[in-house]
Formats: C-alpha cells, structure tokens, sequence
C-alpha cells in the first residue's frame, strides 16, 4: 500500500469520525450511546425529525454546503450508515 493509500484511509477514518461526533449532537441521549451504531435505525437511536433537521444543518455548516433536495429523502434518514452513504456525492473530496 502506498502512502497515497495510506493518508486516503485515514481521511476516511477521520470523516467517520466527525460525522458521529455531529451525530452525537442530534440525538436525545447521547452519552447513553457511546460508539455509533451504523446499522442501527436513527429513531431507534433518539433522532427525531427535528434531530434530522439539526443534523442537516450541521453538515451544511461544518462542509460549507448546501445539500440538495435528493440528499434528504426519507430513505437517506434511516440509518448512520444509510445518511453517511446518501452523502458522500455531495460531500467535498479534499477535506
């Protein structure tokens, strides 16, 4: 593996990261939680709609972006995994 590689698997690991530190932020007990649970429903977590609306604004703010209406369908909004997915095109490559 190159260093190439290398620095692209901890970017990734460092995105995932963060995006549950936002995830955290959105939910109704977070310290109940401890490490995320990307198969686990986001209801099932404590996220309600206006937790989702939360979330949409924090990764609006902390990518500067404005995500398009496709990237907040309901089905994007079922898991972490399934919103981490649903956002990946509309995510900046260089972070």
């Amino acid at each position: 593996m190159t260093s190439y590689e290398d620095a692209s698997l901890t970017l990734a690991d460092t995105q995932q990261r963060r995006f549950g530190e936002l995830l955290k932020q959105c939910i109704e007990q977070p310290a109940s939680i401890g490490e995320i649970p990307f198969e686990k429903p986001l209801r099932e977590l404590g996220m309600d709609s206006l937790g989702m609306a939360k979330m949409v604004v924090l990764i609006e703010d902390e990518y500067d972006i404005l995500l398009p209406y496709e990237a907040l369908l309901p089905e994007v909004f079922v898991t972490p995994r399934s919103l981490w997915e649903g956002l990946q095109e509309f995510l900046p490559r260089n972070l």
